[in-house]
């Protein structure tokens, strides 16, 4: 089947997840003068935005007068194309009412819009399951594509260079959302590689907690620097095994976002390392946390693919074991170091 969402009938867009990310997702596509419906399933938290047009942990934002925000999931349809920005936990549940909303009489006359999925992490009751295969199943539409790399909300509300991936199975859609989301200061690329695209943007956020942790212990720049190498390397290893492609993790999908997440001062996931590294438990740190990490939901995950696919994760092991077993965070540092001795490769 040919598909029929391009850049050219593109005209509603819908952004399901009213956080940081999909507030600046709804921001950057009403620049692009798309006509744009942000979904937020909090209704008080949906009124606020709509009359403040400001959200607290996003300095200097502010939401564009012509972006309508709702707590109705009916607004958002009909539209040309749905883009979920939701956490890992809600995105299941969220696209199956948005399916049924979609499904009702008053908008069962209309096309069925693309989706891309913006969600970085593992989907599904046991956290462990494809967000594109997911929401394939739930969709029944060969119009998907995930958008990943190094795009953290400050910067891409900013306006300053940022460079991602729109990863799909169809290389028409895939060329629908570069095009639509591409602007000047946003560049993004196309990739068929959905398995590793995704696998990287889920994984990522582990090894995110684990550079946090070695910050808060004041390990140092040679710690932290073989910290995140040897990260990538198992990330890359777990990535392949789980059918992506190894070039697809030197990439932006897969090292660039790894950079970025385990440095970055905004990255929530190497906060959460950091307040954990420096004595606290995970449920008080999470806590402090005003948004989601989603390395926490992705390191309970990786327990049962470690199974399924056969992987070898220490250091995703040791981040487990710290935030869910209580593991004094220097001796898993000091487990990790004194592995049996091998090649590098």
């Amino acid at each position: 089947m040919k598909d029929t969402v391009t850049k050219d009938t593109v005209r509603k867009i819908s952004v399901l997840g009213a956080g940081t990310w999909g507030a600046t997702l709804a921001a950057h596509l009403a620049s692009k003068k798309y006509d744009v419906v942000l979904w937020e399933f909090d209704k008080d938290a949906a009124a606020k935005l709509s009359s403040s047009r400001t959200l607290k942990n996003l300095k200097g934002f502010t939401l564009p007068a012509s972006v309508r925000v709702t707590s109705r999931l009916a607004d958002v349809f009909p539209t040309d194309l749905m883009v979920s920005a939701l956490p890992s936990f809600a995105f299941e549940s969220t696209l199956k009412a948005a399916v049924a909303t979609m499904k009702s009489s008053a908008f069962r006359a209309a096309k069925r819009p693309g989706l891309v999925i913006a969600t970085k992490g593992f989907v599904g009751k046991k956290g462990a399951a494809s967000s594109s295969a997911m929401a394939k199943r739930i969709f029944a539409s060969r119009r998907v594509a995930s958008l990943s790399g190094p795009s953290h909300a400050e910067d891409v509300t900013r306006r300053v260079p940022t460079a991602v991936v729109a990863a799909s199975k169809s290389k028409a859609f895939a060329a629908t959302t570069q095009r639509v989301f591409f602007t000047e200061n946003f560049r993004v690329y196309a990739n068929s590689d959905v398995a590793g695209c995704e696998t990287a943007g889920a994984l990522k956020n582990i090894y995110a907690i684990a550079a946090g942790i070695a910050d808060g212990l004041n390990l140092g720049d040679n710690a932290k620097a073989a910290l995140v190498t040897r990260s990538l390397s198992e990330m890359s290893r777990a990535g392949v095994a789980m059918g992506g492609k190894r070039e697809t993790f030197a990439g932006l999908a897969g090292v660039g976002d790894l950079i970025v997440t385990c440095y970055s001062l905004h990255s929530r996931n190497r906060r959460l390392g950091e307040m954990v590294g420096r004595g606290l438990s995970l449920k008080k740190a999470l806590s402090e946390m005003t948004m989601v990490a989603e390395g926490v939901y992705a390191a309970r995950a990786i327990e049962s693919l470690k199974k399924k696919f056969n992987l070898d994760t220490p250091i995703a092991d040791e981040v487990r074991a710290i935030l869910f077993g209580g593991k004094d965070p220097r001796k898993a540092v000091s487990s990790l170091m004194t592995r049996p001795l091998k090649p590098e490769s």
